[in-house]
């Protein structure tokens, strides 16, 4: 049920919100921003080139993060989407992203280095998202012993210690 209005309700929002309300409003906003002499359009641009804008919804929280930003990676890869659709359905924008990347590319040029997450450094994400897999199937059912061999050889591969208590109770 929740799978289905995840899907639905941002369809109703786009042609409920923005078609019949927010659209109209912006629409007329521009036309009496024109016509009252307030503003005029850039150089080769008309007062309709305005009126054609992206509405976002806003962004959802994650429930598993590591899962859905792979889930985007493989999409975008893919060809299933673009990043700018991934980007704005988590509440961004491709252009602002890039920009952003690309100051930071400047920081790493100039020898500025930022320690934010050292401890992130150098791990295997492929490894956490197996293991965030399988005790998501141990949790909501499944093979056990199987799910455990998997989750062993997953923390021996991040050479991490395994508490065979923690995860076989």
């Amino acid at each position: 049920m929740s799978d289905i209005l995840t899907k639905i309700i941002p369809h109703l929002q786009y042609q409920m919100i923005v078609r019949q309300f927010s659209q109209p409003i912006w629409e007329r906003f521009v036309d009496e921003a024109y016509l009252s002499g307030l503003w005029n359009p850039a150089a080769g641009k008309t007062v309709d080139d305005y009126k054609e804008i992206v509405w976002m919804n806003p962004a959802r929280g994650h429930i598993h993060p590591v899962q859905e930003i792979s889930a985007c990676v493989e999409a975008i890869r893919a060809g299933i989407t673009s990043r700018k659709r991934v980007a704005a359905a988590l509440g961004e924008n491709a252009e602002g992203i890039d920009a952003e990347n690309a100051r930071d590319q400047r920081a790493r040029d100039l020898g500025l280095q930022y320690a934010t997450y050292p401890a992130l450094e150098g791990m295997n994400f492929q490894s956490v998202l197996q293991a965030s897999e399988i005790e998501d199937a141990q949790e909501f059912g499944g093979n056990r012993r199987a799910n455990s061999a998997a989750f062993r050889q997953c923390m021996r591969t991040e050479k991490r210690v395994y508490e065979p208590s923690k995860y076989n109770g």
